[in-house]
C-alpha cells in the first residue's frame, strides 16, 4: 500500500475509535515548523502532515500519540538533534521519531530517553504506518483487543499493567487513557466497578 493509503485507513480508524484529529497542514506551514527547530524534511513527512494534522491530545486505542506541528515544534526546541521527534507511546514512556535519509524519505526510530541507544523501528514512513497498523505490538505499543462482554476484571488488569510499563506523570493519565479504550470498544463492563477497583489498585483516592 502506498503512504496515502495507509494513511487513509490509519485516519478511518482514528475516527471509528473517537480519536479527535486535526486538519491536514499545507507544505509552507509544515516546512517552516522544521525550518524553526533546525531539522531536514522529507517528502514522506511532509506527506504525513498534508494528510492529518495530528491529534487534539490523548492517545489511539495502541496508547500513541500523533502530535500536532505545534507539538512537534514545542518538544524538538529542546529535544536533542539531528532527529526528530513526532509522537510518543505509551503516555510519554518513548517517543518516535525521525531521522532523514535523503529528500524521499525519513527513517523512524524510538528514542526511550534514557542511557540506551536508539532503536530502529522502519526504513521510512511508509513503513512505519504499515507496521502500525499491521502490528502495533512490534512498534512497542498496546496491541490487546477487548471483547464485548469483557469484565471489570479484565479492564482493571489491563490499567494494572500500563501503570507497570508507562512511566506516566501521573495514575489518573493512565486511568483516563484506561476508560477511553473502553468506551471505544463499546465494553458493557460496569464503569463504576471498574473505576472502584481501579482505585484500589493505583492506591489513588481521586480515582
Amino acid at each position: 500500500m502506498t503512504l496515502t493509503e495507509l494513511l487513509q485507513q490509519a485516519t478511518r480508524t482514528w475516527q471509528r475509535t473517537g480519536v479527535e484529529i486535526l486538519p491536514p497542514a499545507n507544505e509552507g506551514r509544515i516546512r517552516a515548523v522544521m525550518h524553526e527547530i533546525g531539522r531536514p524534511l522529507s517528502s514522506d513527512v511532509i506527506k504525513l502532515y498534508q494528510s492529518t494534522g495530528g491529534f487534539t491530545g490523548g492517545t489511539d486505542a495502541h496508547v500513541w500519540s500523533l502530535w500536532s506541528l505545534d507539538r512537534v515544534c514545542e518538544v524538538n526546541r529542546e529535544y536533542r538533534g539531528p532527529l526528530t521527534a513526532f509522537s510518543d507511546g505509551l503516555i510519554d514512556s518513548f517517543y518516535f521519531c525521525f531521522r532523514y535519509e535523503n529528500e524521499s524519505i525519513s527513517s523512524v526510530w524510538i528514542d526511550h530517553m534514557a542511557d540506551t541507544e536508539l532503536i530502529r523501528v522502519a526504513g521510512s514512513v511508509t513503513d512505519f504506518f504499515d507496521r502500525y497498523l499491521r502490528e502495533p505490538g512490534a512498534l512497542g505499543l498496546y496491541d490487546g483487543r477487548y471483547r464485548d462482554d469483557a469484565t471489570p476484571s479484565s479492564h482493571v488488569q489491563f490499567f494494572g499493567s500500563l501503570l507497570d510499563r508507562c512511566q506516566a506523570r501521573s495514575a489518573l493519565t493512565v486511568f483516563a487513557t484506561t476508560l477511553r479504550i473502553m468506551r471505544s470498544a463499546h465494553s458493557r463492563t460496569s464503569i463504576h466497578t471498574f473505576v472502584r477497583r481501579a482505585g484500589l489498585l493505583a492506591s489513588n483516592p481521586l480515582l
